[in-house]
């Protein structure tokens, strides 16, 4: 087969058939789907959140009240207390404001926890620290 020929054969070539175009809608409405359900989707604000260290429930408070805590870890455990002068390493600053529940202040390496912003639903994670916060309510569901 010579250089014209191939070409030709080449030009000749479908790059998409009947059962691609199918097959990529499909996906496009699933990941459609995907979207509305995890972020468009209206979810019921939740009213108590719960700070978890090592899959231990160690503190819960009401997200109707305005307030800042300290967790902190000392030792092989972990405290939530009324914000105050602590001399400590490992610990978050959570924050009440609004019904929402976030991460104000934190001296873990990467920050990640004060990126995911301030909530009414859902869960807010510090790996370094191993500390979880879930926020519950009449009409959020959890595995917890």
């Amino acid at each position: 087969m010579n250089v014209k020929e191939h070409v030709t054969v080449e030009n000749g070539m479908k790059y998409f058939k009947k059962g691609d175009v199918f097959v990529y809608m499909a996906a496009l409405l699933l990941v459609f789907v995907f979207v509305f359900f995890a972020v468009i989707y209206p979810r019921n604000a939740g009213d108590v959140f719960y700070v978890y260290f090592e899959g231990e429930k160690i503190f819960s408070a009401s997200l109707k009240e305005d307030a800042e805590y300290l967790f902190y870890v000392d030792g092989n455990r972990g405290y939530v207390v009324p914000v105050r002068k602590i001399d400590c390493t490992s610990y978050n600053v959570i924050e009440v404001k609004g019904g929402k529940v976030g991460v104000r202040e934190a001296d873990c390496p990467d920050g990640t926890c004060k990126m995911q912003g301030k909530k009414n639903w859902g869960e807010i994670l510090c790996l370094p620290h191993k500390m979880r916060i879930v926020v519950k309510g009449e009409g959020l569901e959890s595995d917890i």
